[in-house]
């Protein structure tokens, strides 16, 4: 809607150059109520106004606080500029020299003329001293003198204990204490200490039963023996197996020691004597595999065991291999040579 003027000009209205009609009259003043005449609405953090009434006028107040100030202009639009500036955003300090008490405080002097200040507060064992040129020093005050203490041994005190004491660096004076327990003596001889055990020795074989195939004897030490004959029956064995004791080379008198296999080797280096097994035990046996060496010998055997057919003439081709059988009875070794193995 637009204002029409009866022979006026004016900016923004219409010029008609005639009378107003009554309803050309009444649109100018609804136009001058609607559109030009409008409050405005002011809200803040706390707070909302409206500010422009037709005949009447609406004030906008900026107001400032502590360290607070504002302003406002007008721009060539016609625009309200505000301003707010704060004094004490940009405050500048200086530390003035610390002064000595209980406490060491720095004085903080501000730019705005004010005044603050830093405390360091001292505490147990703490000491804070000030110096002339306020510089601040921190003193622990806190003494234990026993944390590098050197000890002396200096006694051993006899009793049913032993007491070491210890003079330490200190001026302190701390006993180690050695205390005797069950079975357990000690006797200090001036700087030594004997620690001896009052134990019995026990008679373990009271605890050791003897039975069929078992012995059990005890020694006047206490050392018991129990010695073991068992007797196996009607056992089967599946993929059974012996190691063979190899001898070395042998000559002379030979005595093969039945603790180092029942199945034992040797290769003769000259003639040999077999008369006995070396540790046996009636029902023992033993098959002995006999070499000629490469060189030929041949070596020869002599023997009082009973041989079977008497035989007891060995191979003579050089790399010759027999094997003697020998089952001891407990009084009589049996024997039997096989020759030749080729």
């Amino acid at each position: 809607m637009a204002i029409t003027l009866r022979q006026e000009s004016a900016t923004g209205a219409t010029t008609k150059g005639d009378s107003l009609t009554f309803s050309e009259l009444d649109n100018n003043f609804i136009d001058i109520l609607q559109n030009k005449i409008q409050a405005i609405q002011i809200d803040a953090d706390s707070g909302s106004v409206n500010v422009g009434q037709s005949l009447s006028n609406g004030v906008l107040t900026l107001s400032g606080g502590t360290n607070i100030t504002t302003s406002v202009t007008e721009d060539s639009a016609g625009n309200a500029n505000v301003v707010i500036n704060g004094t004490d955003l940009n405050t500048t300090y200086t530390i003035g020299a610390a002064t000595d008490g209980a406490n060491a405080n720095f004085t903080l002097t501000g730019s705005d003329a004010s005044t603050d200040t830093i405390q360091f507060v001292a505490g147990t064992g703490i000491t804070l001293n000030v110096d002339s040129a306020g510089a601040i020093e921190i003193v622990n005050t806190v003494t234990d003198t026993d944390l590098n203490t050197t000890y002396t041994v200096s006694a051993v005190d006899s009793g049913s204990d032993a007491i070491i004491r210890l003079t330490g660096s200190d001026a302190s004076t701390d006993d180690i204490t050695l205390a005797a327990g069950s079975n357990i003596t000690i006797t200090p001889v001036g700087d030594t200490i004997t620690i001896a055990s009052t134990a019995t020795a026990p008679d373990f074989a009271e605890g050791v039963l003897a039975g069929t195939n078992i012995d059990v004897t005890n020694d006047s030490t206490g050392q018991v023996t129990v010695s073991l004959e068992p007797v196996v029956d009607a056992v089967e064995f599946k993929d059974y197996k012996e190691t063979i004791y190899t001898g070395g080379s042998t000559t002379g008198t030979i005595t093969p020691d039945v603790a180092n296999g029942n199945i034992q080797s040797i290769t003769l280096s000259g003639n040999i004597t077999l008369n006995a097994l070396g540790n046996p035990e009636t029902g023992q046996s033993m098959t002995l595999i006999v070499k000629q060496p490469a060189s030929g010998g041949p070596y020869t055997l002599s023997s009082t065991m009973s041989f079977a057919g008497g035989t007891k003439t060995l191979s003579t081709a050089a790399n010759a291999v027999d094997i003697i059988s020998i089952v001891y009875d407990g009084t009589t070794y049996f024997a039997s040579l096989s020759t030749n193995f080729s």
